[in-house]
């Protein structure tokens, strides 16, 4: 039972408060000016300091990584440790879209966290990706400690997002789930959105459709690695209503995966994918000069100012 005066507050709560504490501390005595959400663009963090904006954009992902494209491309384009397995053997980076064969389950992408690059708040999550059949399938998973805390998965043609969060003792899971009209074989694009300060979470798909939740603050865990394509049992610490039938290894094509420190809103993130088909479109086969020219100067820095 809950009162007006609990002194038991929940530990995402006086996570929140501490937060807003720490902010109410800079406004008074750094002279930050937080522009309200209403002056800001959605997603977006802006903060005013000696008259001087800095304004966070779509541009700057924490970690990119096409998953076509030429060598070049890639070199320059990770931020990170990637490889690439199957059946345990570690292949080259792939310069094509990685394929996820249906009777090979260990095939998977690993991208190792080495120097804290993924500590996030805020989180945007995107993924370009062909599925080869219906099931619940894994797309990217986080793991921390060989415990999966974050999950983007299918089941059929629904999207799923599960992220677990852990306060003292307490194991949480949020969930969000999207339905879309993805059809078999064709390329589909995918983003989730956390935004620590609203507390919304928001899941989106390349044919228009959305769907948000309020899940409040939650204290994202600090993976050690990111896995694409693969799965590991969830936490056992999880509570029996949070548990749910685990998805098998993705089978399929992907193309891109890109992670951001923020939650982007909608209109950048269809720049983004618009980047992502851009590299797919570079990676075809062609004998263009201006093609072979690109090459040399590298998908990410040729295409990340548009």
């Amino acid at each position: 039972m809950w009162y007006l005066f609990n002194h038991n507050v929940d530990c995402e709560h006086q996570q929140l408060l501490k937060v807003r504490r720490t902010l109410h501390f800079h406004q008074n005595n750094l002279n930050w000016n937080l522009r309200s959400p209403k002056e800001t663009q959605a997603g977006l963090s802006i903060i005013s300091w000696d008259q001087h904006d800095a304004v966070w954009g779509w541009n700057d992902p924490v970690a990119m990584y096409p998953l076509q494209g030429t060598e070049n491309d890639t070199s320059r384009c990770d931020n990170g440790d990637a490889q690439y397995f199957d059946d345990g053997k570690t292949l080259s980076w792939p310069i094509r879209a990685p394929g996820f064969p249906v009777n090979k389950r260990t095939r998977v992408i690993r991208i190792t966290n080495n120097d804290g690059n993924f500590k996030l708040k805020d989180l945007t999550m995107i993924i370009h990706f062909r599925a080869a059949d219906l099931g619940m399938r894994t797309l990217a998973q986080f793991v921390a400690h060989d415990k999966p805390i974050l999950l983007l998965s299918l089941d059929d043609r629904d999207l799923h997002f599960s992220l677990y969060s852990k306060c003292e003792n307490n194991m949480r899971i949020k969930k969000l789930k999207l339905a879309t009209s993805m059809k078999i074989k064709n390329w589909t694009f995918a983003a989730v959105t956390y935004n620590q300060t609203s507390g919304y979470a928001t899941l989106y798909a390349s044919d228009g459709s959305t769907h948000s939740a309020h899940w409040g603050y939650v204290n994202i865990q600090e993976p050690q690695v990111i896995y694409l394509g693969n799965n590991i049992k969830f936490m056992s610490e999880a509570s029996d209503q949070d548990e749910q039938e685990i998805p098998e290894n993705f089978s399929g094509k992907m193309r891109c995966f890109i992670l951001y420190r923020r939650a982007l809103d909608f209109s950048q993130i269809t720049k983004v994918e618009s980047f992502c088909r851009k590299i797919a479109l570079k990676g075809n086969d062609t004998d263009d000069d201006e093609s072979h020219a690109d090459d040399r100067i590298g998908i990410c820095k040729l295409l990340i100012r548009y």
